[in-house]
């Protein structure tokens, strides 16, 4: 689905926020300004299975320069060599980029899969190696889980089946599903996270391909708020454990965009997977996804096929949603946009009725809008 999406827009007398479509598949985005305030040390790491864990550090920031920063045009180049110099990717090209090792859960690319999951019960007989002191997923990280792996699903077809229930009590937890959830206390590395690489033979609880590791000493990841650094760790490390890798070759060390992004789009404004803040290709987004950007959607849809029955009823995105998706729900004149829809049909509705704020919205194909708050309106917004 990636041509005529239908939608209208609702806006106050004085319009609103910041968004980006993809025809029938639409792209929202936001990022933030600063790293500061999570002290974010480290990102994450992945490991293949049957490897030992290599925890990734990423001292760039989350993103880069302010909201009222210049943004270029508004249709974004699909093609060709941007200014400093890196090749440009199409929604094909960043798809095979994402995906360029083959670890995934199907045997057939393209085909559809199910996985199950559950939260960690007990340690392992062997922790992973160089982190240490296993604690459960508390509520609020197995809700944050459980929206991330709904908006992987919403996307392509890999359906998440859990093993267990609620999110709290004996029935929370379990030991015996593909992929496990879990948080460590210790680490050799500053990592933020890590996940196992996919592979089809590889399904059985005890093997650890597809687990995930979040270091729960850091109060973004124990306390996962919407917008904040936490839910895009998770949505990452999903990333991570359904096959997607991170856009260029930088598993370690302290990457930059300038030495190690090997095509421009090597950034959050275009997929969750990468170390690298807006800034770097012209944007400047308010807060980080908790779900799959653009190219994020494209890779997923690439291992798994598209999931074209995602809301195909008459869907509203932001003010007013019936989404039942917390990362498409705008609740306020302060609420900052940052996500990307994949909608399967029906007459849509992007409402921004409730910012005070001027609106540039753009509902082309592969193109970003902008609204909400510190948004001036400007023209050419991206």
């Amino acid at each position: 689905m990636r041509q005529g999406f239908a939608a209208r827009l609702l806006q106050s007398s004085e319009p609103a926020n910041w968004m980006a479509w993809r025809g029938a598949a639409t792209a929202n985005d936001g990022d933030r300004a600063s790293l500061a305030p999570w002290r974010i040390d480290g990102f994450d790491g992945d490991a293949e299975p049957g490897d030992t864990v290599s925890a990734l550090r990423c001292s760039c920031p989350a993103c880069t320069g302010s909201l009222n920063s210049i943004r270029e045009q508004t249709i974004l180049p699909s093609e060709g060599t941007a200014g400093n110099g890196k090749p440009i990717f199409n929604w094909d090209q960043a798809a095979a980029q994402l995906t360029r090792d083959g670890y995934t859960w199907s045997a057939v690319q393209g085909a559809s899969v199910t996985i199950s999951y559950a939260f960690r019960s007990t340690e392992p007989v062997t922790m992973p190696e160089g982190v240490g002191g296993f604690v459960r997923f508390n509520a609020a990280q197995i809700a944050a889980a459980e929206a991330a792996l709904a908006l992987w699903s919403d996307v392509a077809n890999i359906t998440f089946v859990r093993v267990g229930s609620g999110t709290s009590g004996e029935g929370a937890y379990a030991n015996n599903a593909t992929i496990l959830f879990a948080n460590y206390t210790t680490e050799t590395d500053s990592a933020a996270g890590f996940a196992y690489l996919p592979s089809p033979g590889q399904t059985a609880a005890s093997n650890a391909a597809g687990d995930i590791w979040i270091d729960s000493t850091e109060a973004y990841n124990s306390a996962p708020v919407f917008g904040d650094y936490g839910p895009q760790v998770l949505a990452h490390e999903i990333g991570h454990a359904i096959g997607l890798r991170h856009p260029s070759a930088y598993d370690g060390g302290t990457p930059t965009y300038e030495a190690n992004a090997t095509w421009w789009q090597d950034s959050r404004m275009f997929t969750i997977m990468s170390y690298f803040g807006s800034g770097n290709v012209g944007g400047s987004l308010p807060a980080f996804s908790a779900g799959p950007q653009m190219f994020d959607i494209a890779a997923a849809q690439r291992l798994y096929g598209a999931n074209t029955s995602t809301r195909t009823g008459d869907t509203v995105y932001g003010f007013n949603s019936n989404t039942g998706r917390q990362h498409y729900t705008l609740t306020g004149a302060a609420s900052n946009a940052v996500f990307s829809i994949w909608d399967g049909g029906g007459n849509d509705t992007l409402d921004l009725s409730g910012y005070a704020t001027n609106s540039e919205i753009d509902l082309r194909a592969e193109s970003f809008s902008s609204a909400g708050p510190g948004n001036n309106g400007a023209p050419g917004l991206y």
